[in-house]
Order: structure tokens, then sequence, then C-alpha cells
């Protein structure tokens, strides 16, 4: 049982390496970008261009970035936790066992 979750703690050790870069991506890109590009959006659609710049796009697809990261992170923590859950009654479990209990 031991293996078992120390490789899910591996696992989810993996998907933080990947889930924390990404969703500091994700603020800094959405900080410089997603404010502009937003406001020249709207400003295009008012003036009947929009979709006229397909760059501004970029802003709207780093606010997903920081959405999916933090989604992730999110996620993460809470298998951690049940996680630590699961080892502490089994842990316990057997301690009761193993002292006849």
């Amino acid at each position: 049982m031991d293996k078992v979750l120390l490789e899910i703690r591996k696992f989810l050790n993996a998907v933080l390496v990947i889930a924390v870069p990404l969703f500091f991506f994700g603020i800094t890109a959405l900080l410089i970008s997603t404010g502009a590009a937003y406001w020249q959006l709207l400003v295009d659609f008012i003036n009947g261009e929009f979709l006229s710049r397909p760059w501004y796009y970029v802003g709207l697809l780093s606010a997903w970035s920081l959405r999916l990261g933090a989604t992730a992170i999110f996620v993460v923590m809470i298998l951690r936790i049940l996680l630590k859950i699961i080892e502490w009654s089994f842990q316990r479990f057997f301690t009761l066992k193993t002292n006849g209990g």
C-alpha cells in the first residue's frame, strides 16, 4: 500500500511541476495583455471591425492559461489532502490491528 501511495504522491508532484509555472505564466500574461485585448476587441466591435486583429486573442488565451493552472493547482492540493487522510487512516487502522485493538 505504501508503494501505491508513493506513486500517487509522485504523480501529484509531477502535475504540480507543470501547473505552477502555467499558473504564474497565466498571471503574468493576464496582467500584461488581457486588459488591452478586451479593450481593443470592444473598440473593434463598436467600430464594426470585429476579428480584424486576431493577435489580441493571445491575451484571451492567457486568461484561460491562468484558469487552467489555478484549477490544476486547486485539484492537486485537494487530492494531496485526501491522500494524507487516506495515509493517516491506514496507519491508524494497521496500528490498531497490530496492537490488538
